[in-house]
């Protein structure tokens, strides 16, 4: 492979062992980078991420996290969990972070705590948040 191509890696998971749980889960994973313009990094997963109360709280929440970067090292990450044991209890949550060519946060919101958030959404190389469209 030539050191300029475009480097696509797409991987679906099926039963794979959480080693701490012993919860059986699907996951996808996407990867892109085009030299000289940046990258795109997608990863999606049904797993119980938030335990819920009662005999139904094991239900699994679906994970989607996307990142993407520019060339010059700024970039963003979106994640959202939804679904499971979060419907009947906080709906949908997500979080984001920007970051600049230094790798230093320059913007963070997370809907489940506002004590964490700072910066401006308008500081991000990609200024609006997306979610992947891949599905486990």
């Amino acid at each position: 492979m030539a050191p300029t191509a475009d480097v696509t890696i797409d991987v679906s998971f099926h039963g794979v062992t959480d080693k701490s749980t012993g919860e059986v889960f699907d996951a996808v994973y996407h990867y892109a980078a085009t030299p000289g313009q940046g990258g795109d990094l997608q990863y999606g997963a049904n797993q119980d991420y938030y335990p819920g109360p009662g005999p139904t709280g094991t239900a699994k929440e679906t994970l989607s996290l996307h990142s993407r970067w520019q060339e010059s090292g700024t970039g963003r990450t979106d994640i959202q969990v939804s679904g499971g044991d979060l419907a009947t209890s906080l709906g949908t949550q997500t979080a984001s972070e920007c970051w600049d060519a230094s790798f230093a946060s320059v913007y963070k919101m997370v809907s489940y705590d506002a004590t964490q958030d700072w910066g401006t959404e308008a500081s991000c190389s990609f200024p609006t948040a997306a979610y992947i469209t891949l599905a486990p």
